[in-house]
């Protein structure tokens, strides 16, 4: 229960606002008469007049008026007239359109015309109900702008036609430069009574449209008037606009993709170009080893010794026919099988061990036997060539000379030996049978030498024609002899080289290096695969390899028996090899990835500039390192084991490991290790290509913190957080196990959510399901009754969402308990709802003071002169007390609104307790027992005293007024500090230190369905005239003008407690006792007096003249400032009112600066601008009175603003 302050108060406070009531109405209704009988005297006009005389009566009334008007409207015709004519014609054109198709004469014929349209009684009522009748808005506009008729249509755009009638045309143009243009046009229409079109942005009542606005003169009699009809260009407008984005949209794109297929085509022509390189090179490549092969096979073919090449495992995989032929077996026979299978094991084995010194790279001869066909045996000598690749041996080729008629001829040879001897020992005795014997021996020696001589030839034969050049050169450097390959080869004749020096064969750079071939070979050295080049007749180069050894030549001596092969096809094949190694080389090279072989034990061998740039060193002294020393020695374990686990089977293996850079700086590095093997599954090299992963490793690391931070925002979110599957709870958080009231998560997960859900909205819940579940919505939010696990009900938020997990559609919720929700949200809405009633409070307060102020003004004037005999002196005292009472009742609705003025500084509660309390002692019934509990270490507050001390009181006098029949007051300080994470206790607290008072009663207590209202003006429970209402709401505005806030406790029959929060000081700082200052009131100098009330105006100025000041007036800021250029150096003062029309009072004080930076301002309002946040240009000094005021407080502010020379 809430009671006002004292009965005399009350009574005088309730006279002054009946009076403003009154005075409020009387003004309202006098400016409703005066819109009714304007509109009444216009229709009796239109409607009471004849054709050609309608609007005598009105035209009296307002003649005056139209002619100021014309003049003013002829001046900014003359101004517009240039903007608006280029509209004329297609704006006519436009009306005759309109015209068109309009049923109305009348219509067509206002719109067609060019001159003023004439109107009489008839035409009028008829014109009338056909504006009504078309589908555009219409209105009539007078010549002050004001709208006189709007026809039905408008109603569409404001809902009630009237509502228009007295509004000003030009205010329903949004845009000031439209607003601006259509002014200056419907001037124009009045003076020169042409009709006139414009476009613009207009906006009504219900609606905001674009219109095209056609105005056409008319005259009602002797009025004239312009009617405006308005086309809706809105949805044209809109659609124009999209048109224009949809078709820049679409240039972007096209612009876009024409890039995008230049920049495709190039790149696939730059691939077709390369790609046809390469196909090329290919062909050219393929045509020349075809070439080369065809060759070698024509030559191998046409040798007069068998030739066969055999694998790496002794398969024969090539026979000649000459092979063939000495076998028996056909080519197919041969190819296939095993060497062994025509070998006798003998021969195999002294083969194998000759094999073995091949695989040595060196070549070698052995004479073995052959098996033939049908077992024959052939005995034979095989010269073969291993072939070596870096994998090791791949094979061999050999030469097979077949020997069995030399072998025949040696066992004769041996046969007839042994017979000769035999016989000389035999016949010694008999000399003529020696003799005969004799000469029969050397017939059968002259047949032998025959047989040797024809083996000789079959040899030199063999030399001649075999498939390699051969030459012999003698000791001198002659040439000897030369096969007639080499005469092939090199294109010589036999004449022409027989006999001649050795070297002219040779290449000019070779010559010095093949000139000491021949020594070496006469000493004994055996001269194998040396490479030189021979210069051929026609002058062109051959590559060849040359072997030479020493041999006895019984027609020549001893000789240098030369085997020359041809190898330039050969070497231009390796160039080409070369060549595409190092194209592949390049490609490596060019990779970003990290690339490198390596011996089985970790050597590096090769390293692209990948590899090199990241570990940045140089290939010199990285080749022949050890790739482990690069790898963290935590991983190098793992990395030797993969190595180690590479086999031919399974050559490959990756893994992650870190590297160490120079630096000491750390990278991840994914390795792809791949084995090269030779032909007996043995790593040969390992080659590995890296990749730096330390981005992504550190994008996972990321990963897995975010997945970190996720689970802790889950586990910790204050939200209730659950995921529903098969319509059962699958998981939920701890706030969720909280909120529901459970100890586990085990008493939700695998129950229904409608289980928790209170009966009366189970139903809803299980919609919800129902719609999340059947995609009919992605996300639901709402609130609803749930049911806590004991079976409590709270007031519970959920939002909804529908989410895939473990692979089946389910729902993410989202649960929050809104109890304390919905207590802050009410308490915010009743803090918007007190600031309203503030805001509209001060607002009528600053009427109520200019109005107190004339009141006092005038009655200080009137008390000028009386004596206390004079029969009127005790009524104006009366005037002056009830205003004064009424100024008390504004400062208080001001203090609410905190609107007033404070004098701010460290107070400390606990002495305004102490200074309050012994008032209260002696005023309060001694039936109420006072106490007090104040915190010895109070902390200080931000505050003004004199407010501090109306809040103590206002919390008493409402508890007195509870306590009727006597009670407990207790009032309290307290230190307290409100937390950031803690229960918010009101909607307005922050985190911070805060002095807290306290006013507890154990009165009757306040009904809850009050509660809400307590701190409402005017509001109140106590009887008529015993209460303003203005106690409670007072302490409200003052708490939070502090920066504070209230609460309060209170339940009937156990009484109240009231809380005022106000934020603390650091430190107690110093006590500021306020300072008088006290000046003289009279003067002689010039002051400027600006306030927009007339009786300010007059009663100010009566007081200053009466003072002794020449005084200025102004009614408005613009009218200050033009006075104030004109006679600022005369002007010692101005006196201003914040609340000037036309401009705000710190656009007007900075104007004033700009005129003299050190005018002096004296402000007269109801409060105070805040100085402290005035521009820099701002006037200084600006003090202050406040309204209403008496004229000995103006005289003393002005005062006190003349003799202040400086503010700092």
């Amino acid at each position: 229960m809430m009671k006002g302050l004292h009965p005399n108060t009350e009574k005088d406070l309730q006279c002054i606002t009946g009076s403003v009531i009154l005075f409020l109405c009387a003004s309202a209704l006098i400016a409703r008469v005066h819109s009714l009988a304007r509109y009444i005297t216009l229709r009796f006009l239109s409607k009471s007049s004849k054709p050609g005389n309608i609007g005598v009566g009105r035209s009296y009334l307002t003649g005056s008026l139209i002619g100021l008007h014309e003049v003013r409207m002829g001046d900014e015709e003359q101004r517009s007239r240039s903007f608006h004519d280029e509209s004329v014609d297609s704006s006519q054109s436009e009306l005759s359109e309109i015209a068109e198709t309009n049923p109305s004469p009348l219509i067509a014929s206002y719109l067609t015309t060019s001159g003023t349209f004439q109107v009489g009684e008839e035409q009028w009522t008829g014109l009338e109900g056909l504006l009504h009748g078309i589908p555009l808005p219409a209105l009539l506009v007078d010549r002050y702008r004001k709208i006189t008729f709007a026809n039905e249509a408008c109603r569409k755009l404001t809902g009630d036609p009237q509502i228009l009638f007295g509004t000003d045309l030009i205010l329903l143009f949004q845009r000031e430069y439209e607003a601006t243009a259509a002014r200056s046009l419907l001037g124009s229409v009045f003076v020169s009574k042409k009709p006139r079109s414009c476009e613009g942005l207009l906006k009504f009542e219900k609606s905001k449209i674009w219109g095209r606005i056609h105005f056409r003169c008319l005259r009602l009699g002797m009025l004239q008037s312009v009617l405006v009809l308005i086309e809706d260009l809105t949805l044209e407008k809109k659609q124009l606009l999209q048109n224009h984005r949809h078709q820049a949209e679409l240039k972007r794109a096209r612009d876009e993709l024409e890039k995008r297929v230049r920049e495709r085509t190039s790149e696939l022509e730059k691939m077709n170009e390369q790609l046809r390189a390469e196909i090329e090179e290919r062909k050219q490549a393929q045509e020349q080893l075809r070439q080369s092969e065809e060759k070698y096979r024509n030559l191998i073919e046409l040798m007069n010794e068998g030739f066969a090449i055999q694998n790496e495992y002794g398969i024969i995989t090539f026979a000649n026919d000459k092979h063939c032929e000495m076998l028996g077996f056909s080519r197919e026979e041969i190819i296939g099988r095993h060497i062994s299978e025509f070998l006798d094991p003998t021969s195999f084995k002294i083969l194998q061990q000759q094999i073995g010194k091949g695989r040595e790279g060196k070549g070698n001869s052995c004479e073995v036997v052959y098996l033939g066909k049908n077992g024959r045996r052939i005995p034979a000598i095989i010269s073969s060539r291993p072939f070596l690749d870096p994998d090791g041996y791949q094979g061999n080729a050999a030469v097979v000379t077949d020997i069995t008629k030399l072998k025949a001829t040696e066992a004769m040879l041996i046969r007839a030996r042994d017979e000769l001897e035999k016989r000389v020992e035999e016949r010694t005795a008999d000399l003529a049978k020696t003799n005969e014997q004799l000469l029969f021996e050397i017939a059968q020696r002259r047949e032998i030498e025959a047989a040797l001589r024809r083996s000789e030839s079959r040899f030199r034969h063999l030399y001649d024609q075999a498939p390699v050049m051969m030459h012999s050169i003698d000791y001198d450097g002659y040439i000897r002899h030369v096969n007639a390959k080499w005469l092939d080869e090199l294109g010589y004749s036999q004449d022409e080289v027989i006999g001649r020096k050795f070297d002219f064969i040779f290449a000019p750079q070779c010559k010095a290096q093949c000139e000491e071939l021949l020594p070496k070979s006469w000493n004994g050295a055996q001269v194998k695969d040396f490479f030189c080049r021979f210069v051929k007749k026609d002058g062109s180069i051959i590559d060849v390899l040359l072997d030479s050894v020493n041999i006895d030549d019984p027609a020549l001596g001893t000789v240098s028996l030369s085997v020359i092969r041809d190898i330039t096809d050969k070497k231009l094949a390796e160039e080409a090899l070369i060549a595409s190694e190092e194209r592949f080389r390049a490609v490596v090279e060019q990779q970003t990835d990290l690339i490198c072989r390596t011996l089985s034990d970790g050597t590096i061998t090769f390293a692209n500039s990948s590899f090199l740039s990241f570990f940045s060193v140089d290939e010199k002294s990285l080749i022949g390192s050890n790739l482990l020393d690069l790898v963290l020695n935590e991983d190098r374990k793992t990395i030797t084991d993969g190595m180690a686990a590479l086999r031919i089977q399974s050559p490959s293996r990756t893994g992650e490991y870190r590297v160490l850079l120079p630096g000491g700086k750390l990278r991840w590095v994914h390795w792809n290790h791949k084995g090269i093997f030779n032909s007996r599954e043995q790593i040969v090299e390992i080659q590995s290509v890296g990749r730096d992963i330390t981005d992504r490793k550190s994008m996972e690391d990321a990963l897995k913190a975010s997945e970190e931070r996720t689970r802790l925002l889950i586990e910790l979110s204050p939200v209730g957080i659950g995921i529903i599957t098969s319509s059962r709870f699958a998981y939920v958080n701890p706030s969720f196990v909280q909120i529901l009231g459970c100890e586990s998560l085990d008493e939700i997960v695998g129950r229904m959510p409608e289980q928790f859900v209170h009966t009366d909205d189970r139903d809803f819940a299980a919609s919800w399901n129902q719609m999340i579940f059947s995609g009919k919505k992605k996300a639901i939010h709402g609130e609803l009754k749930g049911l806590k696990n004991s079976g409590e009900s709270f007031d519970a938020q959920v939002w909804v969402t529908r989410i895939d997990y473990a692979q089946q559609p389910s729902a993410l919720m989202f649960l929050a308990d809104a109890s304390e929700a919905k207590r802050l949200r009410a308490q915010l809405l009743h803090a918007q709802k007190m600031e309203a009633v503030g805001t509209l409070a001060g607002g009528i307060a600053h009427d109520f003071n200019n109005l107190l102020t004339g009141i006092l003004g005038y009655a200080d004037l009137l008390l000028e002169g009386k004596e206390e005999s004079d029969q009127d002196y005790a009524d104006i005292l009366k005037i002056i007390r009830s205003a004064r009472h009424g100024a008390g009742l504004v400062q208080r609705i001001l203090t609410f609104s905190r609107a007033t003025e404070t004098t701010p500084g460290p107070v400390n509660l606990n002495d305004t307790i102490r200074h309050v309390g012994e008032m209260l002692t002696r005023t309060l019934p001694k039936m109420i027992k006072i106490e007090t509990d104040l915190a010895p270490d109070l902390m200080n507050i931000i505050g003004d005293a004199s407010h501090l001390d109306q809040v103590v009181i206002n919390f008493a006098v409402n508890a007195k007024d509870a306590m009727p029949e006597g009670g407990r007051l207790l009032i309290r300080t307290q230190n307290v500090r409100i937390e950031e994470n803690e229960p918010q206790t009101h909607v307005m607290a922050k985190e911070g230190n805060y002095v807290r008072l306290t006013v507890a009663d154990d009165g009757e207590g306040i009904p809850p369905e009050i509660q809400e209202r307590i701190f409402e003006p005017f509001f109140t429970t106590k009887d008529p005239g015993k209460g303003t209402g203005l106690g409670l709401p007072m302490v409200y505005g003052i708490v939070k003008q502090h920066g504070g806030f209230t609460t309060f406790e209170s339940e009937p029959g156990k009484g109240s407690v009231f809380n005022a929060f106000f934020p603390a000081l650091a430190s107690k700082g110093d006590i500021l006792e306020p300072k008088r200052f006290v000046s003289p009131i009279r003067g002689k100098e010039t002051i400027l007096l600006a306030d927009a009330e007339d009786y300010i105006r007059d009663l100010g100025s009566r007081c200053l003249i009466a003072a002794g000041y020449r005084v200025l007036t102004a009614a408005d800021s613009r009218e200050l400032i033009q006075i104030y250029g004109r006679e600022h150096s005369e002007v010692a003062l101005i006196i201003l009112d914040p609340m000037m029309p036309d401009m705000g009072e710190r656009q007007c004080l900075k104007q004033l600066a700009e005129i003299n930076p050190r005018v002096k301002v004296l402000l007269a309002g109801s409060d105070p601008i805040d100085t402290a946040s005035a521009p820099e240009a701002a006037i200084r000094p600006v003090d202050f009175v406040r309204k209403p005021f008496q004229k000995i407080e103006l005289l003393q502010a002005i005062r006190r603003v003349l003799d202040t020379e400086a503010f700092s």
